[in-house]
């Protein structure tokens, strides 16, 4: 496994055998120079068996670093087409590398003796293939552990228990050591899946019998493993019912899950007339927050720009919460808007320090250089400017 090693020296090898499809992508295509020109090298009476010995170890380890989370029962077709090609790239690895780094080495010193010239040409040429092999998936996997950590915090923002196993899974796997709130997410992963069994444990005893007095809770479990589908059937007998409202609004939730935009924006519109019927009522202002929300989002994705503003706007001026205020800042930092997302970054943070402080200082040195706007963010955030 000595080429393996070499290639994933900044990372864990279970990272690179079983975290993602498009990592191995990068690993093997950094490699293959590398690869080819230790081929190219190498007497031919020394390729033959080392094939082989090292193959066969690079599927070994590959087995053995097989975890039962990885294949799906929900879709083990794709998933045990997915292991197959990981183990096979592990194996192309190992069994290309592994076998021809040492001898390279020194059939390089050996060749020095008889050319210096032609020695030196090679060894610069495998430093430059060796630094390749090492710092394309270094830089790949951390732009991967930064892609993870973001969707696992997104989907323990939005109760998404299943989605944040998942991710806390692969995270974990990419950087052993990392920590989300103070405690290593390898504890999360473990703690998420206990949550994830206990929900799915809860389910089976709850049969196929529906009892009214069940539903919102089963639905909410759907909702936390991520099973749409079973969320859906419960649903669609209350969109007509007393409960059409909640109803609707799940309902578009679910379509925004889906990436249905359009479905998404109906049932929310849908939500908010039925929600403004019970003015009355003591949950149609959270209803109608929820709404004007995810009207704005779906207006946003639609990119009907100007109609997402002002589902924003009368989302603001309903509940001018924290949260709300970072969606409009985060909404005017991506249509370049650096002065308005500024401002309501700074009044997030001020309404709720310990929750949005760093995301919006984050938001505004990113707007600081990336964006055109920066002069207008470094002058309204100089002493004596009102952001209000």
């Amino acid at each position: 496994m000595a080429g393996l090693s070499i290639a994933t020296l900044p990372q864990s090898i279970g990272a690179i055998v079983f975290v993602s499809l498009d990592h191995f992508l990068v690993t093997l295509i950094a490699v293959c120079p590398l690869a080819l020109f230790s081929l190219n090298a190498l007497p031919k009476n020394f390729r033959h068996w080392f094939n082989w010995l090292f193959t066969v170890l690079a599927l070994i380890a590959s087995l053995c670093m097989m975890n039962k989370v990885t294949v799906s029962s929900e879709n083990g077709l794709n998933q045990a087409s997915l292991l197959f090609v990981q183990m096979l790239i592990a194996c192309i690895l190992a069994g290309s590398l592994g076998r021809n780094l040492p001898s390279l080495i020194k059939r390089l010193q050996w060749q020095s003796t008889d050319n210096e010239n032609t020695a030196i040409k090679l060894k610069t040429r495998l430093g430059i293939f060796l630094l390749a092999a090492t710092v394309i998936p270094f830089i790949h996997s951390q732009f991967l552990v930064t892609y993870h950590q973001t969707q696992f915090q997104e989907a323990m923002n939005h109760q998404r228990i299943e989605k944040a196993r998942v991710y806390a899974r692969d995270w974990s796997r990419l950087a052993p050591q990392a920590k989300w709130n103070s405690l290593k997410v390898i504890t999360f992963y473990k703690d998420l899946q206990k949550q994830c069994d206990a929900l799915k444990q809860q389910l089976s005893r709850f049969g196929s019998e529906v009892r009214p007095d069940q539903i919102g809770a089963r639905i909410q479990m759907h909702l936390h493993l991520d099973q749409h589908e079973n969320a859906i059937e419960l649903i669609q007998p209350l969109l007509n019912s007393s409960q059409a409202a909640l109803a609707w609004d799940t309902y578009g939730l679910i379509l925004q899950r889906e990436g249905e935009w359009g479905e998404s924006l109906d049932a929310y519109s849908i939500a908010l007339k039925l929600w403004q019927n019970k003015a009355g009522n003591s949950q149609a202002s959270a209803g109608q927050t929820s709404a004007y929300r995810g009207i704005a989002l779906a207006e946003k994705q639609i990119g009907k720009t100007e109609k997402a503003e002002a589902a924003y706007q009368k989302l603001i001026a309903l509940a001018p919460t924290a949260e709300n205020h970072f969606l409009l800042a985060r909404f005017y930092e991506e249509k370049q808007r650096s002065e308005l997302a500024m401002k309501h970054a700074t009044r997030a943070a001020a309404l709720a320090p310990d929750q949005f402080t760093e995301p919006a200082q984050k938001l505004i040195d990113m707007m600081k250089t990336s964006h055109f706007g920066c002069f207008r963010i470094y002058r309204s955030s100089q002493p004596g400017t009102s952001l209000q």
